[in-house]
């Protein structure tokens, strides 16, 4: 996915002269508008960073809330993994295998936690 910025140079290229009727300028610019909307704005190193430090703490507290749960939970949640993984015959996906992978990593956090509370 391409989070660089969108060009501008044909929205900018439009010089309005004397000629020109306002209310088309308006309707030219609120269109111009939906379109550079329409796609992703960039995103900086600071929201990057910022997302990372909300995804570790989303982990820690789910963590935290899975270790409650009894042991049998734990094994259902694991099973999920299989779901993520792809069935047989079809292609594996380096995106499926990572998800499946941390899921699994997840829970043996939270048995981990479970077994040696924090107290």
């Amino acid at each position: 996915m391409d989070y660089s910025t969108p060009d501008r140079s044909a929205a900018a290229a439009h010089t309005p002269d004397a000629s020109h009727d306002v209310a088309q300028d308006a309707k030219r610019s609120a269109t111009s508008t939906r379109i550079n909307l329409a796609e992703p704005p960039p995103v900086t190193s600071a929201e990057w960073d910022h997302l990372r430090f909300r995804v570790v703490a989303l982990e820690n507290l789910l963590i935290a809330l899975m270790s409650d749960g009894s042991s049998p939970r734990l094994d259902r949640m694991r099973e999920m993994a299989r779901h993520v993984a792809p069935r047989r015959g079809c292609t594996e996906h380096p995106v499926s295998q990572f998800a499946a992978a941390q899921i699994v990593h997840l829970v043996e956090r939270a048995r981990h936690v479970k077994n040696h509370p924090l107290t």
